[in-house]
């Protein structure tokens, strides 16, 4: 398997029971991976979610949010957002997250001086205000591109609040589609 092939995901499925291969089978998939349910950078990915889904999706890409909380609490704060329709994928051992090449940071990359200014733009700012953690509040987030099980391209995060423009990242390339 290169470093691009799709991980084998043991069952991977979404809240609608379908796998994540089979769905990358069908069209490029966009796996949106969340820090703890209370992270405010989490909250802005999702109010940003939901003000570029249209464009995000509207040359068939499909969503799915990865996330480390129980179903239940995923659907409730996703349905805060407008988002409670997307696939979902609970994840809550991280080995999604793990399997895509996305990490667990440290005290520095999720509260040091690097963050600060992020945090208070996205808490203070725009009114993200932080809930209590649903999670595990070191796991950093990051976005995955996939399409006929093949890693089209991703973001590995650094720090907690480090997240590429979605719509941008989501756009897939002219030869993104990996061999036939």
């Amino acid at each position: 398997m290169s470093s691009n092939d799709l991980p084998e995901w043991g069952g991977f499925e979404t809240n609608t029971g379908r796998r994540l291969d089979d769905l990358s089978d069908e069209t490029f998939v966009l796996l949106v991976f969340l820090r703890h349910g209370g992270c405010p950078f989490c909250l802005e990915t999702l109010a940003t979610l939901r003000r570029e889904r249209s464009a995000i999706e509207a040359d068939g890409m499909r969503i799915v949010l990865v996330h480390l909380m129980s179903d239940d609490e995923a659907a409730k704060l996703f349905r805060e957002y407008g988002l409670a329709d997307l696939d979902r994928v609970s994840d809550p051992d991280a080995k999604l997250f793990a399997a895509c090449g996305l990490t667990r940071g440290n005290l520095w990359s999720i509260a040091g001086p690097g963050v600060w200014w992020r945090g208070f733009r996205t808490t203070i700012l725009q009114g993200f205000l932080p809930r209590l953690p649903k999670g595990d509040v070191f796991q950093l987030p990051g976005l995955c591109l996939v399409h006929r099980r093949q890693i089209v391209r991703r973001h590995v995060s650094r720090t907690s609040a480090d997240m590429p423009a979605l719509a941008a990242f989501a756009c897939p390339m002219p030869n993104a589609a990996g061999p036939t």
